[in-house]
């Protein structure tokens, strides 16, 4: 037991005295970037035609959209099920921040032999884009209808 007490004092004086024999740290670093030089920047003309091709720096008031979706499936008894899904529609940007949106939804489901329906609808959409603003002064994108936004629609 004595020789633990002696060992655990030994260990504890030990520390003690290579703590106080490090000297404080009076180096200074100094933080600099340096550009890459085998990283290349593109060429203006090339990012000069990608904005151009984006249209990211062009404000649109007004944005047409078209898409469709493939539905399959099996429906049990009835065999193999499939349809689509379509819609066109038309948004505009009344102010930056509010937009109404009006657009043509149409929806083909066949379930085997056993049936056929086709269904359409109107759909008429108000969205706010509340983060609008706050986007315009911070210098971010806020065009092209890119943002956060509350919606309300009807159809």
């Amino acid at each position: 037991m004595l020789v633990m007490k002696a060992l655990l004092l030994f260990i504890l004086l030990s520390t003690a005295w290579c703590v106080q024999a490090q000297q404080p740290d009076s180096s200074r670093t100094q933080i600099t970037e340096e550009r890459d030089a085998l990283r290349s920047q593109p060429p203006r003309r090339f990012v000069k035609a990608y904005r151009k091709f984006i249209q990211a720096q062009v404000e649109k008031k007004t944005l047409v959209k078209i898409g469709g979706l493939p539905k399959f499936g099996y429906a049990g008894y009835v065999g193999l099920a499939y349809g689509f899904l379509g819609q066109v529609a038309v948004e505009h940007k009344l102010v930056p921040a509010l937009s109404v949106m009006a657009a043509l939804q149409t929806n083909y489901d066949r379930l085997g032999n056993v049936s056929d329906e086709v269904r359409m609808r109107a759909v008429l959409v108000g969205r706010w884009h509340y983060a609008q603003n706050r986007r315009m002064r911070a210098s971010l994108s806020a065009n092209n209808f890119s943002n956060q936004y509350l919606t309300i629609q009807t159809s």
